[in-house]
């Protein structure tokens, strides 16, 4: 059997609170962290927020489509995911060299 590069792999979605209950920062945005094994230009619904690995990105609460393209060696990578008001979600990926 041969096996072949399959591109990116999701390994952890992690959710972590921002600040304690009651804090200021509580409401409203959450934040997004992309951590990667290679560099990959990060596009949130569309629009290109950075390169990954990235340090925290502000997003509103709610349903947000996320992408990681751009590097030839790899293949696109496309996930959803859903930010909480007040937390911060960590997509760590690993990438698979494409030959």
């Amino acid at each position: 059997m041969s096996t072949r590069p399959l591109g990116w792999v999701l390994l952890l979605l992690v959710a972590l609170p921002a600040a304690q209950a009651g804090e200021p920062g509580t409401a409203g945005p959450g934040q997004l962290r992309i951590v990667t094994n290679y560099w990959a230009d990060v596009y949130v619904d569309g629009k290109r927020k950075g390169r990954a690995p990235t340090p925290p990105i502000s997003l509103p609460a709610g349903k947000h489509v996320v992408e990681l393209r751009g590097n030839p060696r790899v293949k696109d990578y496309r996930i959803e995911v859903v930010i909480k008001a007040g937390e911060r979600l960590e997509v760590v990926a690993e990438s698979t060299p494409v030959n």
